[in-house]
């Protein structure tokens, strides 16, 4: 089973993002320690490439997850939307 996602911190909005009217999504590997931190991020997928990646890395590593036996991975999306 998937381990519950504890805490989630949003990836900030890149500025230069925002200048460019840009949006986009970004695919991680994670992998959980036993005691739900995440102790490694491998960019996946970028869309477009090199624009939100930082962003998703930074904010994917202060994620939380509930603890477990061992390490365990999870893939996820982060989307990218401009903020109105």
């Amino acid at each position: 089973a998937p381990r519950a996602l504890l805490s989630r911190v949003p990836p900030r909005f890149p500025e230069a993002a925002q200048r460019r009217r840009l949006e986009g999504e970004v695919e991680l590997l994670l992998t959980i320690a036993a005691d739900g931190s995440v102790e490694g991020v491998d960019v996946l997928r970028a869309e477009p490439p090199g624009v939100f990646d930082r962003e998703a890395v930074l904010a994917a590593r202060r994620w939380r997850y509930a603890p477990a036996e061992g390490r365990s991975t999870a893939r996820v999306v982060l989307t990218f939307r401009r903020p109105d």
